[in-house]
């Protein structure tokens, strides 16, 4: 097995995504039982894939993404305005959720009522292959056609990182005030700039920034939906990088005539690279290190594009000096003009992380 091969099954091996974890409606019926739910899921796991800022505590916003504001004084035992771990595990079990979400007290979750166990579960364990598609992302914004944008449908509906990926039409990797006035006003660019640079990074914005941010952003009368005119700017952020579609940009598959070898034309009308490279990047930090690079490049390479010699490949240096062309022809080992077999085990691999399998 070629060490590119080596790494990817272990990075694959080591992804939330390969776990086994039993798919949420394991029988397929569209009902959630409360036995589905607690042979699906790990409360303490769901809690640590929520805490996004680390710090083992819920505000009140960020714990309106699986209770409301009456549970959450119930489990406020000391009064602190915030739900410690501790706080949750003693006072909180999925079955207290599950009944918290039969409305009806059928003994079932199914339409609306499972929005948010599905939006629990795939926030720590990603979407089963059972998940129902307005539970995806990609998938419609208003899931359930009622005219009004609940955070759940928006967390479901969308990653904050395509949709930057798809504003960034200069594919430089930041954001003008200009710019980030598509998305937020003067007073929030001044915030998210940290380094008072002028611009936004991609890091900035990743580090400072989320849909749940956004959303209350946009939720003027703070009644926790959006509608009219609140949810203009969602509407346009979720077009620019799904489409006014209900379903995902259609991207071509690879090998499109399915011949079993791929062309550089193939190649460019399915790819993009710059998708790529922040697919790639999984600690969102715009660079990779040399161990990184190895999944898509080899040590000369590196040598090559490292134009600063700080031992690192910044997006902008990639962007500089690689195209998907050079790509194509650095793994067209004998030169024939087609990439197959081994040769083609990194392009499919990149593409699988940007775009998944197709």
């Amino acid at each position: 097995m070629t060490p590119f091969l080596l790494l990817f099954v272990a990075l694959v091996a080591a992804s939330p995504m390969k776990r086994q974890t039993p798919p949420l409606d394991a029988d397929g019926d569209g009902h959630l039982t409360i036995i589905e739910v607690d042979n699906a899921m790990d409360l303490d796991v769901v809690l640590v894939a929520l805490d996004t800022d680390n710090d083992q505590h819920f505000t009140v916003d960020q714990a309106l993404q699986f209770i409301d504001h009456h549970y959450f004084n119930v489990l406020d035992t000391n009064h602190d305005h915030q739900l410690s771990f501790q706080e949750l595990q003693a006072g909180l079990t999925l079955d207290d959720l599950f009944n918290f979400y039969d409305r009806n007290g059928d003994g079932f979750l199914y339409g609306t009522e499972a929005e948010r166990i599905y939006a629990m579960y795939n926030a720590a364990y990603g979407p089963s292959v059972f998940t129902p598609a307005v539970f995806q992302t990609g998938g419609p914004l208003d899931a359930d056609g009622d005219g009004h944008l609940t955070i759940i449908e928006v967390d479901n509906a969308m990653d904050l990182t395509e949709v930057l990926v798809a504003l960034d039409t200069d594919m430089d990797q930041h954001f003008t005030v200009d710019q980030a006035l598509q998305f937020i006003d003067h007073h929030y660019f001044n915030v998210l700039d940290t380094n008072h640079d002028h611009q936004l990074s991609f890091q900035e914005l990743q580090a400072g920034l989320t849909l749940n941010d956004l959303f209350n952003f946009y939720d003027r009368n703070g009644d926790g939906f959006l509608y009219g005119a609140e949810a203009e700017r969602i509407y346009a952020l979720y077009n620019a990088a799904y489409g006014p579609s209900r379903k995902r940009r259609q991207t071509p598959p690879l090998d499109a005539d399915g011949d079993g070898h791929l062309t550089i034309i193939e190649v460019d009308n399915a790819m993009d690279l710059n998708v790529v490279l922040v697919a790639l990047d999984t600690d969102n930090d715009q660079h990779f290190t040399v161990d990184q690079a190895l999944q898509f490049i080899d040590h000369h390479y590196f040598n090559v594009l490292d134009t600063n010699h700080d031992h690192q490949l910044s997006f902008q240096e990639l962007q500089a000096g690689l195209t998907l062309d050079d790509l194509f022809n650095f793994y067209d080992r004998n030169g024939d003009g087609f990439l197959y077999g081994t040769e083609a085990e990194r392009i499919y691999a990149m593409y699988n992380a940007a775009y998944g399998g197709n």
